[in-house]
């Protein structure tokens, strides 16, 4: 990799990192302002939430449980709350995966839903 880098810097006449300054000044002067602050959102974001990438993605919401009993440890102590039990599918999962006889099991629901304006504000 360094012999190639070698080649680029004298093909080009300059280094790398003059040519990098040499090709933004010569965006600044051509592209059109707006782009230009979405490109620099765009490199900000994907700086600021990189480690955001490495968090895992689930296929089925059972991986994710699967995937928090073993993180948590499934003799853990714990405290479980749900909110908006429905049918408790998740209540019975999570009891039987938690076999700490500590552990404290919360479920809540209304069972009247959201109201109809949920999410408007005043």
């Amino acid at each position: 990799m360094g012999r190639l880098l070698e080649i680029y810097d004298r093909t080009f006449g300059y280094h790398r990192q003059d040519y990098i300054k040499h090709v933004l000044k010569l965006c600044a002067t051509r592209l059109d302002p707006s782009i230009l602050r979405r490109i620099l959102a765009f490199a900000v974001l994907n700086n600021e939430f990189a480690v955001l990438k490495e968090i895992p993605k689930f296929g089925h919401r059972d991986e994710l449980y699967y995937s928090l009993v073993n993180r948590i440890g499934s003799n853990t102590r714990i405290k479980f709350v749900e909110f908006g039990v429905y049918t408790g599918v998740s209540m019975r999962y999570f009891l039987s995966a938690f076999t700490n006889i500590d552990s404290q099991f919360y479920g809540l629901d209304s069972f009247q839903g959201f109201p109809e304006a949920w999410g408007v504000g005043p």
